[in-house]
């Protein structure tokens, strides 16, 4: 997904300049009209970088213990490699934690076996390449556009930054240029993080996607929206993600662990990073490495197996077991035990409905809605567009899929709206 000096004084005015910080409306006064006052300010108003002395210094050059404390940020990780064979990271540096947490996922290495180099500036390449590792962005075998300088770029950074360019993300520093053994200087960090990552969520909530970019959710439970397209960055460690609703082109990259994602629409891409465990998309598990694409169309839960009974083909494999009615709103739902379907009417007026469309009309019923199955209690929350299941006094989220094979499944249930 995967050095040079400085003068010392500059060194000492940028070790502490980017430690953790509370976010508030950042005015500095060295960004007054500089290009890139606006990325500044959004990114030291989300906390992931701040300045030092009431300034910024946006045209410093970017240390390697900067880089660090960007990303840890960024996706606020908690992480820790073991550090000890570093030299020159005292346990106690401002920096050590943020190292450690880079290290432990796979953004930075050391400039040698036993050298982290902190003051070490980072060049354009340099920069991209942990970036793009940090967003679990792809590789990329071509470069397109013309670029004068392309030949430049170091074998081990290509795939990385052809993938920044080709999406995008990466602009040259004048046309026709990328300048990748140029170090990178702060101001310019700030705005690659701005022209990538269209959405910063760390809320939970419904965001709408009106323009491409990356999304990248560390809220716990966000449904996405709208058509614009994205890729969406998963690295909130448990994160519940619903796709409900969006109807754009979308990658989604999980990079952490228990990640749900639910809801998600036909052609959708979905890669989970090599150390991501206990992944599940639309209630099905998907391994650690492994990318999948939602086919057009699913079978019902049930279907196409068989239970020794014997199903028509393209009927749900259930139980013939007589069902209870059930009622959203309006419509009332009748077990059909000849035909092993629900339907609504009478006599030669029957329309026969899956189990996902009860379900459908659960969820457009506009109220929430409680289902007892085989003693579980699944809720609705209209207002979270998810369901809940109750146990031992408590709520644990599970996909829309997990409801249907309950309700498909069951011999007993009683819907009460």
């Amino acid at each position: 997904m995967k050095k040079k000096l400085l003068a010392i004084a500059t060194c000492l005015c940028m070790l502490t300049s980017l430690l953790p910080a509370v976010a508030m409306a950042a005015e500095y006064p060295d960004t007054v009209g500089h290009w890139a006052e606006e990325s500044i300010a959004r990114w030291s108003d989300a906390g992931v970088v701040q300045g030092s002395n009431g300034q910024f210094n946006p045209e410093g050059m970017m240390t390697r213990a900067e880089a660090a404390q960007v990303f840890t940020n960024l996706l606020k990780l908690t992480g820790k490699a073991d550090l000890s064979a570093y030299t020159d990271v005292a346990a106690d540096a401002w920096y050590a934690d943020a190292f450690a947490a880079c290290v432990a996922q796979g953004i930075m290495n050391g400039v040698a076996a036993d050298q982290m180099d902190p003051t070490g500036t980072v060049t354009r390449e340099m920069f991209f390449v942990m970036f793009a590792r940090a967003l679990s962005i792809q590789e990329e075998s071509s470069l397109k556009g013309d670029f004068t300088d392309a030949s430049e770029i170091s074998s081990w950074a290509k795939g990385y930054v052809y993938a920044l360019i080709n999406n995008g993300y990466v602009k040259g520093t004048a046309d026709g240029v990328i300048s990748p053994e140029l170090n990178i200087n702060r101001a310019s960090v700030m705005a690659l993080l701005d022209q990538t990552i269209a959405y910063y969520v760390v809320e939970d909530g419904t965001v709408e996607l009106k323009e491409s970019g990356v999304v990248l959710v560390l809220a716990d439970n966000v449904t996405i929206t709208g058509d614009a397209d994205a890729t969406v960055v998963v690295a909130a460690e448990g994160a519940k993600v619903s796709m409900k609703g969006y109807t754009g082109d979308a990658t989604v990259s999980v990079v952490a662990d228990d990640v749900a994602i639910t809801n998600a629409p036909a052609g959708t891409v979905i890669t989970v990073a090599d150390d991501a465990a206990g992944t599940t998309v639309n209630g099905e598990a998907v391994a650690a490495g492994e990318e999948i694409v939602i086919p057009e169309e699913q079978p019902a839960p049930g279907g196409g197996g068989s239970t020794g009974g014997g199903t028509e083909p393209g009927k749900p494999d259930v139980p013939s077991t007589e069902r209870p009615n059930i009622v959203v709103g309006d419509n009332h739902y009748q077990w059909d035990e000849e035909e092993g379907e629900y339907f609504i009417g009478d006599g030669e007026e029957k329309e026969y409905v899956s189990i996902g469309d009860i379900m459908d009309a659960i969820e457009e019923a506009g109220e929430d809605m409680t289902i007892t199955v085989d003693g579980k209690e699944y809720s609705y929350d209209h207002d979270l567009g998810e369901w809940f299941v109750h146990e031992d006094d408590e709520e644990e989220y599970v996909p829309t899929e997990d409801v249907e094979e309950a309700l498909g499944g069951s011999n007993t249930m009683a819907p009460t709206l």
